[in-house]
């Protein structure tokens, strides 16, 4: 800080409390991280990430899509997406010039054996892994963009 630099991380996958979940906050807090940041890292492996699959496990998606496009109306043009994707899009996809930014892919040899060693967790190796093959179809297009 004495250099005039201070630096606050910020993971998009933790820190959001089950209320603001319950209030379909998830995207709404994700974006607006990414949008008080002055630069964007991101990471990419081998899974896409949560999306809406048109379940009663996964509505809860298509509520923070709703709840978020009234600050972010663009989001609800990739409603069938991922939040990973929303989050690069937001970060940098969207306008490549607002900030810099910086992506990091992890190989893929490293998610499968994560994979494999957590064959018998299923909550575990679901971290690693595509929960529908469509999304590794998803995540291809996605890294295509990004690089």
């Amino acid at each position: 800080e004495n250099k005039g630099i201070y630096f606050s991380f910020v993971d998009l996958r933790w820190g959001i409390t089950g209320a603001q979940a319950a209030e379909n906050l998830i995207i709404e807090i994700c974006l607006r991280e990414i949008e008080r940041s002055h630069i964007f890292i991101g990471f990419i492996g081998r899974r896409y990430g949560s999306r809406d699959y048109g379940r009663p496990d996964t509505a809860w998606m298509q509520n923070s899509f709703k709840r978020a496009s009234a600050h972010y109306p663009w989001i609800m043009q990739y409603w069938d997406r991922g939040i990973t994707e929303i989050e690069f899009r937001a970060g940098f996809l969207n306008d490549p010039f607002e900030r810099p930014s910086i992506v990091f892919f992890r190989a893929h040899a490293y998610d499968a054996a994560k994979e494999r060693e957590n064959a018998d967790n299923e909550v575990e190796r679901k971290k690693y892994c595509n929960a529908d093959p469509s999304e590794a179809e998803l995540l291809q297009e996605l890294t295509a963009e990004v690089y």
